[in-house]
């Protein structure tokens, strides 16, 4: 798993083929198109704490991160 907030660092986990979990916590644009496409994006990893959470332990994120998306 790779846990990033600029788009070199999703780029890297893509490259390396880890999991990408994108944090928006930086002034990013992260809209923009500089940005491949992340496995996982949260807000902060306060508020999305058990969705990180389960990514580690399962690979997949909470029930309620899907019904956002």
């Amino acid at each position: 798993i790779h846990i990033g907030d600029s788009p070199a660092d999703i780029e890297a986990a893509n490259k390396t083929g880890t999991t990408s979990i994108l944090v928006q916590t930086t002034p990013y644009d992260f809209c923009k198109s500089e940005y491949q496409n992340p496995a996982f994006t949260f807000s902060n990893l306060k508020d999305n704490f058990d969705d990180f959470v389960s990514v580690v332990q399962t690979g997949r994120a909470t029930c309620s991160y899907y019904k956002s998306n």
